[in-house]
């Protein structure tokens, strides 16, 4: 199958992804992300002739008022992984996370955000219920550690080919856009888990958890760049 096939077919599978049928949507994005780890196919939003691309933004808000981080943590593993970009927003005395990626990668990052930030949070929270005191502390370390092995597995599924002109372009206007939407960005350097019995719990248990891909503007007055 010559490559132009391969993207039409991709582009027919990503249009039904978009399907009120959440089952139908949920097929179509999997085998079109099937495709695209089968070819090594990472620049499909990526225009071969003009060499431009789209870029989209999407947000989740955090669990709570004031800033976690590990969820920060997983939002930026899931965006290096899947060639995104992510920053942290705060609004409103409430924060966010704003994706900015192509289209076909932002609807993954997104889901992938959601989905696994809801199971990681539920092991923190059973987790935590087994020890007998600084359950928070537990569980912020647990989930940390969680992310540590997310980020690695991500990686390795993602990260299997060289970086080429087209993802060269892909990347360029990612930072032109955060430029432009963001201007100039501060670093968040949060502090490690004081907990390592419960991070390297959270390390280990996180290797049993299924990685399977599905698919589901307000002015801000601070932002910073995750790392």
């Amino acid at each position: 199958m010559d490559k132009e096939t391969i993207v039409k077919r991709l582009r027919k599978l990503l249009a039904l992804s978009a399907s009120p049928n959440e089952a139908e949507a949920e097929l179509a994005l999997n085998k079109a992300q099937e495709l695209m780890d089968k070819y090594n196919i990472r620049t499909i939003d990526v225009d071969e002739e003009t060499n431009s691309i789209a870029i989209k933004t999407s947000y989740v808000y955090g669990y709570s008022r004031k800033r976690s981080a590990w969820e920060t943590k997983l939002a930026s593993a899931i965006a290096e992984c899947l060639d995104g970009e992510v920053v942290v927003e705060y609004i409103d005395n409430k924060w966010r996370v704003v994706f900015i990626a192509s289209k076909t990668d932002i609807e993954i990052m997104t889901d992938l955000f959601i989905r696994l930030r809801r199971i990681i949070s539920k092991m923190g929270s059973q987790y935590a219920n087994t020890v007998d005191t600084h359950k928070g502390q537990a569980k912020r370390a647990y989930c940390m550690g969680a992310i540590e092995t997310i980020y690695k597995r991500l990686y390795r599924m993602y990260n299997t080919q060289e970086v080429n002109a087209l993802v060269v372009v892909k990347k360029d206007a990612l930072q032109k856009e955060m430029e432009d939407m963001f201007g100039k960005l501060k670093k968040i350097n949060d502090k490690p888990p004081v907990d390592i019995w419960s991070y390297l719990r959270g390390v280990e248990d996180a290797e049993n958890i299924a990685l399977h891909k599905t698919v589901q503007n307000s002015k801000s007055s601070q932002t910073a760049k995750i790392h």
